[in-house]
């Protein structure tokens, strides 16, 4: 914890700093990076909110299959869902949210995933993040 006084105005402020940095291994994660990665980050949200309609093994009327990161870059028959560096202009984080630029808003509700259907804000934000920084394969 650290203590920093500052003078404003005749009036004396007293700020007191708390570490709040997120669990070691997230992103802001202790060493200051917010780098987001795909095997820790990214991976466990497609594999409890996707996984059950986008694999190879499934037959999907899109033809998107989200079980490899090749699979996920390369597309289906709607185009590349990820244009890396261009988040919020992804079909796949456009997708999962309230606005979606064609068809259903993912997950289907039918299809409930896991821990329910939609992604909470935090989760599409992170996979937004992780296509802005380039959408890696890390």
């Amino acid at each position: 914890m650290k203590l920093v006084l500052y003078c404003l105005g005749g009036a004396l402020v007293v700020l007191v700093g708390f570490s709040l940095s997120p669990a070691k291994g997230t992103p802001g994660s202790e060493d200051g990076s917010n780098i987001v990665s795909y095997s820790r980050d990214i991976i466990p949200i497609i594999e409890d909110k996707c996984l059950r309609c986008h694999t190879e093994e499934k037959s999907n009327p899109s033809e998107l299959y989200l079980d490899s990161y090749s699979s996920l870059m390369e597309g289906g028959k709607h185009g590349k869902p990820v244009l890396p560096g261009k988040g919020e202009q992804s079909i796949l984080v456009q997708k999962l949210g309230a606005s979606v630029p064609f068809g259903d808003r993912m997950p289907l509700k039918r299809k409930s995933a896991p821990t329910g259907n939609y992604l909470t804000e935090e989760q599409v934000k992170l996979i937004a993040d992780w296509i802005d920084q380039g959408a890696k394969n890390n």
